[in-house]
């Protein structure tokens, strides 16, 4: 129950953070650019979710995780 409540926290404040970087983004040039700032900053939040799921992992789960069959070892 928590760790769904606390994505729905995150996701809550992702789209927030979105819809407001979006509307920053279109005010900061010319008005007749603003969808190619906008579609250039999504492509950055695509790469950003990309490469953040990688590190995370690589962080959480890196090198000296054991493998399946040296976790059976460590049991026996």
């Amino acid at each position: 129950g928590a760790f769904l409540a606390c994505l729905g926290v995150i996701a809550t404040g992702l789209s927030f953070l979105e819809t407001s970087a979006n509307t920053y983004s279109s005010l900061l040039g010319p008005l007749e650019t603003s969808t190619q700032r906008i579609n250039f900053s999504q492509i950055f939040n695509s790469l950003g979710i990309i490469f953040g799921v990688l590190i995370g992992q690589q962080l959480v789960f890196g090198k000296n995780d054991p493998s399946h069959a040296e976790l059976l070892q460590m049991s026996a």
